[in-house]
């Protein structure tokens, strides 16, 4: 029995890591592990729009689409594209202001395929996007989240709106889009690189800027962004980070929170989010970022190590995966170190009315996570490569179905084959609610039943709705 409980699933999918659907749980909590890593340093300074900063000439990195995000909220007089562009030069202008040059950033939207189109399919859910626009000064934009809902829009955008800024903004400016580099000034650094997010380009452009003999400030909102640069520190010691907007606005201290944290765990800091959700990992379902990072802090070098190492290589190490899993184990009991011995300790606390669902990820299903998360650093430890060697989705964590990529759950059965074999209810008309075979012995339904564990007949798929947002931030559940 403590086998069966401690390595098989007993369902189809895990709920801790996955959606009733198959699909990752979205991380929509990111933004409290930036409110973590500041409070470390407790030295950020509110900064106004129209502030001046000091005169030592530094660069400014912006990230172009954050820009256009900040446009969404106040859409003022937006009628078109070429108002948009104004508004957007504008912008650029007054965020370049007191910097020597500025870089404006773009995202790569032509990708086919990307890991990233799950996170934009999600931020889109319910706006239609059925077609891309062709992107020119009478383009109207009626509703601007409709109208970005499209990639191809979005790509035909950022190559507008970086034309519009080498033929309108005061600053001296170079764009980076998927067509390349434009520059008003020779001197400026420009980079021939294939990365997809500007996530790693900010972070690529500044440490570029830097080895030029300049200082180089981030304009972002992205706590991704932020991550990343902590890690690179030691080679732009001197860049500050711009988040926030409006009140929030603000300078964040990239070395004093270094400092805070440590070199060993700034090196790991990549993994750690990777680990415990990122976009194309998934959030950890009922761990939200702030006790995910508590662990963190705390973690032991054998784990810290492990993170840090997240992202390097074809696949996870041995101590790779051990560590990993001993940190998710942390997050629920800091005292077990394997996922089997967690399930069955957990399992024995269940109550009468509750299922396997209630129960933490399996080893083979961490193994998975683990092997995603390792996907994702791999592209974050490339941030400073212009030309970065992707690995294959396939290989780590993903399967390929009906065109899309598919986070696999676990490659160990949900259940022994003897059991399997033993168990299969008869049930139709009572949808497995009443005296289920399965249910009684703690089985998801399979389609060995007569059921089918079809949706329409069945009620025990060992699956479960649960909220996009339910974290456990404010109750620390590890037992220290």
């Amino acid at each position: 029995m403590e086998d069966v409980i401690g390595n098989h699933e007993l369902s189809a999918v895990n709920t801790t890591l996955m959606k009733a659907d198959g699909s990752l749980h979205p991380c929509l909590d990111k933004s409290k592990l930036t409110t973590a890593l500041e409070e470390l340093a407790a030295d950020t300074t509110h900064i106004e729009e129209t502030d001046i900063l000091p005169d030592d000439n530094p660069s400014i990195v912006i990230d172009g689409m954050a820009v256009v995000n900040e446009m969404t909220v106040h859409k003022g007089n937006i009628y078109n594209c070429k108002d948009l562009a104004g508004v957007f030069v504008k912008s650029i202008d007054s965020k370049s202001r007191g910097y020597s040059d500025a870089y404006v950033i773009f995202d790569d939207y032509s990708v086919h395929n990307s890991l990233k189109d799950q996170t934009r399919n999600m931020r889109t859910a319910g706006r239609s996007a059925d077609r891309g626009r062709i992107v020119e000064d009478r383009t109207p934009i009626k509703e601007f989240k409709t109208f970005l809902a499209s990639k191809e829009t979005k790509d035909n955008l950022t190559v507008y709106l970086a034309q519009k800024c080498i033929d309108g903004c005061a600053t001296a400016v170079t764009t980076h889009t998927r067509k390349g580099t434009k520059s008003t000034n020779a001197g400026m650094v420009s980079i021939t690189s294939t990365h997809e997010e500007a996530d790693t380009l900010l972070v690529l452009y500044a440490v570029s800027v830097t080895e030029a003999g300049k200082v180089a400030h981030i304009y972002t909102h992205d706590t991704d962004v932020l991550v990343l640069a902590l890690r690179r520190t030691p080679l732009i010691p001197q860049t500050i980070l711009i988040m926030g907007t409006g009140e929030r606005r603000r300078k964040v201290q990239l070395k004093r929170i270094y400092d805070a944290l440590g070199p060993e765990k700034a090196a790991a800091l990549p993994g750690f989010h990777a680990l415990s959700g990122a976009d194309t990992t998934g959030h950890i379902y009922g761990k939200g970022k702030l006790t995910c990072f508590k662990i963190f802090t705390k973690t032991s070098d054998d784990v810290t190590h492990a993170l840090a190492e997240l992202g390097v290589g074809a696949s996870p190490s041995a101590a790779v995966f051990s560590g990993c899993e001993k940190f998710m184990c942390q997050l629920y009991n800091s005292t077990i170190c394997k996922a089997s011995q967690l399930r069955w300790h957990m399992f024995k606390q269940l109550k009468s009315n509750q299922g396997v669902e209630k129960l933490p990820p399996t080893q083979g299903a961490m193994i998975e996570h683990t092997n995603r998360a390792h996907l994702q650093a791999h592209v974050w430890a490339q941030d400073i490569v212009p030309r970065p060697e992707l690995l294959d989705p396939i290989t780590l964590g993903w399967s390929h179905e009906d065109g899309k990529r598919v986070p696999i759950v676990s490659k160990v059965l949900p259940a022994p084959e003897a059991v399997v074999e033993l168990v299969r209810c008869t049930c139709v008309a009572s949808k497995c609610a009443g005296r289920c075979s399965c249910k009684a012995n703690l089985l998801a339904c399979t389609d060995m039943c007569k059921c089918s564990a079809s949706d329409d007949l069945c009620n025990n798929t060992g699956t479960h709705e649960t909220s996009d947002d339910e974290n456990d931030d404010g109750v620390d559940t590890c037992e220290y």
